[in-house]
């Protein structure tokens, strides 16, 4: 049971960096050929995370939770979203304090595991008006879309009422 509260935590780790990866090398390559960031670079790089964040969460939702009922996806998806909630509040902690190199840490070392799901952040701001606040919180909850995923808590017998 333990192991199993932990699944969602080491495969959103799996996933954060795998992200990172892809996120690096076409950076990487686009940089070479341009010395300027544009906002078009931008919103392909959010297009990328977004559409590899959505390939790898359903491959790791089919293949990682046949072992697992709903109730404890739920809660190895609570430990994420506790964990995404904490490191959020970190991050506009050491923003407000202005401590940089603080939040540079959290940005590139904290976020990681939450890389797959913050993705969803990206789409969202580009996608509405709505403020950063309200973009962020929906994706909070994200983990919890591995339940979809899970087995059912009671798998019903044939023959049984």
């Amino acid at each position: 049971m333990q192991k199993k509260l932990w699944r969602i935590m080491i495969i959103s780790i799996v996933t954060g960096i795998i992200l990172s990866i892809i996120s690096y090398i076409y950076i990487f390559s686009t940089v070479k050929v341009t010395s300027e960031f544009t906002f078009e670079m931008e919103t392909m790089i959010t297009t990328l995370e977004a559409i590899s964040s959505l390939i790898l969460f359903v491959i790791t939702g089919i293949f990682c939770f046949k072992d697992m009922t709903r109730k404890e996806t739920a809660k190895s998806a609570a430990v994420v979203s506790i964990y995404y909630i904490t490191v959020f509040a970190l991050e506009q902690l050491f923003q407000t304090m202005g401590l940089n190199p603080l939040m540079m840490f959290v940005d590139l070392v904290l976020f990681v595991p939450l890389k797959i799901y913050s993705s969803a952040f990206g789409v969202l701001i580009q996608l509405s008006d709505l403020n950063a606040y309200l973009c962020i919180i929906p994706t909070f909850f994200l983990p919890f879309l591995y339940v979809l995923f899970s087995k059912r808590n009671h798998e019903r017998q044939y023959g049984q009422d």
